[in-house]
């Protein structure tokens, strides 16, 4: 931990000397992710923001500490506007997919992702996601369908050899 918290003196210098930088911000903000602090993170990426508006490795950034903090209703809005800007950022489609599941919003998961496997059909941990969706829809034919696929793909895939003993 002591490397992040040098750089994060690092960034904090920054800042001090040219406060209008974005990636700046950004990048403080990842480090205090690393270090677990969310809400400070949230504070930066929300500057970075500020600074340019449609950044999307900050809005992603953002999203994914909103979601560790359990404000996933602020994750998924964080996640949309990134696939505006990007409408095939994979890992956005996920993270999205992983918060909805997490409010109740199902079918929009599995939608999400559907997406993801059509843009990475090699992704094993898409296909493990969405058969636990499926499950908890009462899909068990095509969650079964998804743990072969992950089985098949990633042989010694322990989550989907357990998942398999239920079949």
């Amino acid at each position: 931990m002591g490397d992040y918290e040098h750089a994060l003196a690092d960034y904090d210098a920054a800042i001090r000397l040219k406060s209008d930088y974005a990636n700046v911000y950004n990048n403080r903000g990842y480090v205090r992710r690393k270090l677990g602090r969310y809400a400070e993170a949230i504070a930066d990426y929300d500057a970075a923001i500020r600074l340019k508006p449609g950044y999307v490795t900050a809005l992603f950034n953002r999203g994914y500490a909103r979601a560790r903090l359990g404000q996933d209703i602020e994750a998924i809005a964080d996640y949309s506007r990134v696939l505006k800007i990007a409408p095939d950022d994979v890992l956005a489609l996920y993270n999205r997919a992983a918060s909805r599941v997490k409010i109740g919003k199902l079918e929009a998961a599995r939608a999400d992702l559907d997406r993801v496997i059509a843009l990475q059909p090699d992704l094993a941990k898409a296909y493990l996601r969405r058969a636990l969706v499926l499950r908890k829809l009462g899909r068990e034919k095509a969650a079964q369908a998804d743990y072969r696929k992950v089985v098949a793909l990633k042989e010694n895939y322990a989550a989907a050899r357990f998942a398999r003993l239920f079949e």
